[in-house]
């Protein structure tokens, strides 16, 4: 007898727009329920992160009570999680402990049921869990067979659950089959049977779980006519049902109850292979890829074949990392307040920020798409308000910390309108909160390079199609992607992160075309140099000064230069002053540069726009192009009504084109709008011991 465990896990990230829920649901979540209603001898496992529960329920009752009703004929079993689909790992212990007993007591007050398993974000484990897990309530968790694998257990006894435990606080482990989770419901149903028969031949109540994303059947490219059109899922249940004389359809809680672990197991940090193939650095990515093709080959040595940590992404890419120690700053404040009425709704708003997929990616989508990261930048934001309308925090503020963990102190500057994070590497802005639309402006992307533009590169610029085997359809990894023909040219990948008031020294001729290439000599050391700082008062206003001595190549003649801003913080407005002093004893001419980064999270829209003294032709975010002897240079978001304005002292040249990256969808290269960089450029000319001062400041508004 062989015990199957279907398991099936659906969620929307926090922030996804509401026609890809609703696609989500006709073509995947409702169809496949109702097919399931169809065979009452079929028993399934069921997640839906809280999130998706909450929309369900909101606008699709029929499906919420369909859910109900299979819970009731004990039809479905119902896995907890985090509430909003966190790494559990990553968040605080009290947010790990708050999010699954948020996602408990849903499941027991709306379906009467209390859940014994949980469902582990992208099955991303760490030692430590097992006690967080137990004291919520949660006996057995779900991981890929690799898991195990690497810790020595062989494949020929995975067909089994297993113990594990942290200080004696124990949780039943089952493993995933990777096998089927390429089976199903890709190839024909037949394929399946005929693997469930040959482990059944092995070795009587072995014990195999298919547990995964619920999208696949039906919201993957080319799965709704396969799953439901050609009959894929009705096919695979009947099959199911005729060979129940040895084939038990059961579920996790029920194996639970009859049959005992098979041992005691102690897993590495670990996730699902492709996973953590992706946490690694992209040049070592694409050397973990070939040498795979190896190891596959050996399968007995493969299994100890691992890529790399979840956490890795927070250094990967600085994004997450921004996010990530935004979230951690917030938790600490929210947790260490005493219980009042309002932590519960502060809470709320922290934990949406937790939502895992804006903090990661992989081959498609996640921290690539603006809308997500808004989404984490809103509600961390929110919570933050809320949490200092409760501790009556007094503004205007200002911290010196270092809140990311990169080895040097940020200066974290707020008030009632705006936060202003400064960082002392570059001297830069690394994010602009503005606090009334709970919107992070300088939130942009730093484009890198990805393992799959290589892929995208060796295409040699060709459309492709998709193609289906003639036993099945690919799978979401195997889809053959279509891309424009001119993507190629947006290939580019930033030499330093893309901030602001970046400071450049350029040649006297530094043109548009050569700054957005990268194809220039970048004269000066203080894109990436540290600065010093202080931190005055003035008129109750903080100010910030930044302080560089670096040095300009001159001709090749290296100059020392002192450059000092200082920030003036008032209100909505930053006043900027730059004090320029030649040091060296020759002559400096060159061009200054200070570049801006800001997002309206939409290049194209009518309602997102470059506005200035001077006519623009083309005002579109997503514009490109040299704007000349300009005294105002600005962006407005007619939607979220607020606009970002810089005022110089003179008329200035200042260059201004989009940053946007090249990514894949599930189907396809996307070429998507990031943020609009702003180059106001100042020609500069020093004698020995020469200063030069530059004023300007910086408006935010949302009111029109």
């Amino acid at each position: 007898m062989v015990h199957f465990i279907l398991g099936v896990h659906c969620h929307q990230p926090v922030g996804n727009f509401d026609f890809v829920f609703e696609n989500a649901h006709n073509n995947s979540y409702f169809p496949f329920l109702q097919i399931l209603s169809e065979y009452p001898q079929i028993k399934c496992v069921l997640h839906y992160s809280g999130i998706l529960f909450d929309w369900i329920k909101i606008h699709k009752p029929q499906t919420f009570e369909l859910i109900k009703s299979l819970v009731q004929t004990n039809q479905l079993e119902l896995m907890s999680g985090g509430f909003y689909e966190p790494i559990l790992t990553t968040i605080p212990p009290e947010d790990q402990m708050g999010q699954i007993q948020m996602l408990n007591q849903y499941i027991e007050k709306e379906f009467k049921s209390i859940p014994a398993g949980l469902w582990l974000t992208e099955r991303i484990w760490e030692p430590h869990l097992p006690k967080i897990l137990y004291s919520s309530g949660i006996k057995y968790i779900t991981v890929d067979d690799n898991h195990l694998k690497q810790s020595g257990i062989p494949s020929e006894e995975l067909f089994n659950y297993f113990i594990t435990e942290e200080l004696a606080y124990p949780i039943n482990v089952f493993p995933i089959s990777e096998k089927l989770r390429y089976l199903i419901p890709f190839k024909d149903p037949e394929e399946t049977i005929q693997y469930l028969k040959e482990i059944n031949e092995q070795k009587d109540n072995q014990i195999i779980v298919l547990a995964d994303d619920g999208e696949k059947f039906g919201d993957w490219p080319g799965t709704y006519d396969w799953v439901y059109n050609k009959g894929w899922l009705k096919k695979f249940f009947q099959l199911l049902i005729d060979n129940s004389h040895w084939l038990n359809l059961t579920t996790f809680s029920d194996v639970l109850n009859i049959h005992p672990p098979k041992g005691k197991v102690y897993m590495a940090t670990s996730s699902y292979e492709e996973m953590m193939g992706w946490a690694l650095p992209t040049s070592t990515a694409l050397k973990y890829k070939i040498e795979k093709r190896v190891f596959e080959t050996h399968p007995s040595v493969m299994q100890f074949y691992r890529g790399g940590f979840w956490r890795n992404f927070l250094s990967k890419y600085q994004e997450s990392n921004r996010m990530y120690s935004k979230m951690q700053l917030i938790s600490q404040k929210i947790n260490a307040m005493n219980d009042s009425e309002k932590k519960a709704e502060v809470l709320k708003e922290l934990w949406q920020g937790q939502c895992n997929c804006a903090y990661w990616h992989g081959e498609f989508g996640g921290l690539y798409l603006s809308h997500l990261r808004t989404a984490i930048y809103k509600h961390l934001i929110i919570a933050e308000q809320l949490s200092d309308q409760v501790l009556k925090t007094q503004f205007p503020s200002i911290v010196q910390r270092d809140y990311d963990s990169d080895g040097f102190d940020e200066i974290l500057c707020s008030n009632n309108e705006i936060n202003v994070y400064f960082s002392k590497i570059g001297g830069q802005i690394i994010e602009l909160d503005i606090i009334e639309r709970a919107f992070n402006i300088t939130d942009t992307f730093t484009r890198q390079e990805e393992p799959y533009h290589l892929t995208l590169i060796e295409s040699q610029k060709k459309h492709n199609n998709n193609s289906s085997s003639s036993n099945g359809i690919d799978s979401i990894h195997d889809i053959q992607k279509k891309h424009d023909k001119d993507i190629l040219k947006h290939l580019i990948y930033d030499p330093y992160p893309k901030h602001s008031l970046i400071d450049h020294f350029f040649v006297k001729n530094i043109d548009i075309d050569s700054f957005r290439s990268y194809n220039y000599q970048e004269l000066g050391d203080f894109v990436q140099g540290i600065y010093q700082s202080d931190i005055t008062t003035s008129n109750g206003n903080h100010e910030i000064i930044l302080t560089r001595r670096g040095v300009i190549d001159n001709l090749g003649s290296n100059c020392t230069i002192e450059l000092k801003k200082v920030i003036t913080i008032k209100n909505s407005q930053l006043d900027i002053s730059y004090q320029l002093k030649n040091l060296s004893d020759l002559n400096i001419d060159c061009k200054l540069g200070i570049e801006y980064n800001f997002s309206v999270l939409a290049g194209d829209a009518e309602d997102r726009y470059y506005f200035s003294d001077k006519e623009i032709d083309d005002k579109r975010a997503r514009s490109y192009g040299l704007l000349q002897n300009i005294k105002t240079i600005g962006l407005r978001d007619d939607y979220q009504k607020l606009s970002i304005q810089l005022d110089f002292n003179e008329n200035l040249n200042v260059f201004r084109l989009p940053v946007e990256t090249v990514s894949q969808s599930v189907d396809s290269y996307e070429l998507i709008y990031q943020s609009s960089c702003i180059l106001p450029l100042w020609d500069i000319h020093l004698n020995p011991n020469e200063n030069k001062i530059i004023r300007f400041n910086l408006k935010i508004s949302t009111h029109f």
